[in-house]
């Protein structure tokens, strides 16, 4: 990067550690949405008919067409639609929850083609193809990166800036409330030992 790494004071340092963990909550957040959306897209392409999926079917060659299917679905929802709903709204739905915008250096939102060029960085730099494990080494790098330059490799690269602001109680409520849900329910689903 050809940035000179900044100097920040201890309140300033404090600032940049919330606002990661908030962005961190946001991008987790959205992504449950994006893995919603494409598995809708997948049961809705099941019902069609064009193939059977994980939905309604044992056989494991199935099951891995429609794995792969799911996960190309992840790709283009995580990366085409964020780009729409920051080029469209400035936010995502975890980013509007948690009270921050992605702005161009004027204060305005983002072109699509920016949206999506940032959304694709993101994708391969900030979360490594979200590679399980290995996509720490990109939330990490990331972190690093905003810690020593105020600002992420990708928002340097098309001059968008992130506007934090102080997240309000309904966002963080929201978000806690699904994710609980989320944990419930997946307890409550989860198949009994056998005995």
């Amino acid at each position: 990067m050809s940035q000179i790494p900044k100097t920040f004071s201890n309140d300033e340092k404090h600032e940049i550690f919330r606002n990661l963990w908030i962005r961190l909550f946001a991008r987790s957040f959205d992504n449950l949405i994006y893995f919603g959306v494409a598995a809708l897209l997948v049961k809705l392409i099941s019902i069609s008919g064009l193939f059977p999926t994980f939905f309604d079917s044992k056989d494991p060659k199935e099951i891995g067409v429609s794995l792969v299917v799911l996960l190309l679905l992840f790709i283009f929802t995580s990366i085409f639609f964020e780009a729409y709903l920051i080029a469209s709204f400035g936010a995502t739905a975890g980013k509007k929850l948690l009270n921050f915008k992605i702005l161009n250096a004027n204060g305005n939102k983002l072109d699509y083609a920016d949206a999506v060029f940032r959304s694709f960085v993101v994708f391969l730099r900030g979360c490594y193809l979200y590679i399980p494990v290995v996509s720490i080494i990109g939330f990490a790098a990331a972190a690093d990166t905003i810690e020593k330059y105020g600002a992420t490799y990708w928002d340097t690269k098309i001059g968008s800036k992130v506007v934090h602001r102080t997240p309000k109680l309904y966002g963080v409520v929201i978000i806690i409330g699904v994710f609980l849900a989320l944990m419930i329910a997946s307890k409550m689903g989860a198949p009994k030992p056998v005995e």
